[in-house]
């Protein structure tokens, strides 16, 4: 099955276990998706973000609440999904399997042509294209300390070409990166390859203009009511339209036309 978690873990930091206290660290995979369901995880940092229950749902049972909710509203009908896919090292026949099961899962509820799958993992986002080449990705990166090293010495033009790079190779149609590692002239070069760039996570107001104003095509925030209301009067002094993919933890957001949520997904045997 496919799980819906940031972590391999479940921890104290994010759940409380089924009795209502702080969840000790386990595998999400040492446990099975009955006894997932009873956990709560609804904190960040400790910090309770949701006063509901927050289970962890298979991505198949999440795909089929939401059908059902998408009948009854019609705001609902324009919902796109960013699955972030967290499978890594396997052997390419599992690696083939997962993906397979990923894309029956999305077909099986028509979310085919309403969902971008990112992912570290190049891998994947080539396997993925493999198998399906018209389905949107991205090239999802937090670089490593030798890459960032050449950030940190002034050469980050450098790094971001072998990000870019990278990118191409693996078919991708953006790029994921975190905003530090972004710049103007990046997301230009980005966009004369034709690679979308997706920058997270923007927090206030005004680093949020920033970006909007270098024209990156989406945006990752904890905090979605400062990115939607940024958008809106931001959008309504006339800069240049863009599409903005606002996404959050699992939350979803509201932004201008378009609603998104990104979902963290875990495979679980």
């Amino acid at each position: 099955n496919l799980v819906i978690h940031h972590d391999p873990t479940i921890n104290s930091r994010t759940c409380f276990d089924p009795g209502g206290r702080p969840a000790k660290s386990r595998l999400v995979s040492s446990l099975n998706l009955e006894h997932l369901g009873r956990y709560d995880c609804s904190r960040v940092e400790g910090k309770r973000f949701s006063e509901e229950p927050q289970p962890i749902l298979s991505l198949d049972l999440f795909l089929k609440k939401l059908s059902e909710y998408q009948k009854q509203s019609q705001n609902a009908r324009s919902v796109k999904l960013n699955l972030d896919i967290k499978w890594q090292k396997l052997s390419t026949w599992r690696l083939k399997y997962i993906t397979g099961l990923l894309l029956k899962t999305v077909d099986n509820y028509y979310f085919g042509d309403r969902v971008l799958i990112q992912s570290y993992s190049m891998a994947a986002l080539k396997e993925i294209k493999r198998q399906r080449p018209s389905l949107e990705t991205s090239a999802l990166f937090l670089p490593s300390k030798p890459r960032a090293k050449y950030f940190w010495e002034g050469r980050g033009s450098v790094m971001q070409g072998m990000m870019l790079r990278d990118a191409i190779k693996a078919h991708a149609n953006s790029i994921t990166l975190h905003w530090y590692y972004v710049s103007k002239d990046f997301v230009k070069r980005c966009h004369q390859k034709k690679v979308k760039v997706i920058v997270f996570s923007l927090n206030d107001s005004k680093k949020i203009r920033k970006y909007l104003g270098w024209q990156v095509d989406g945006i990752v925030t904890d905090y979605p009511e400062v990115l939607k209301n940024t958008y809106v009067a931001w959008s309504a002094e006339k800069r240049p339209a863009v599409v903005v993919d606002a996404t959050t933890g699992n939350s979803t957001i509201i932004t201008g036309s378009l609603n998104s949520t990104v979902m963290n997904l875990i495979y679980h045997q």
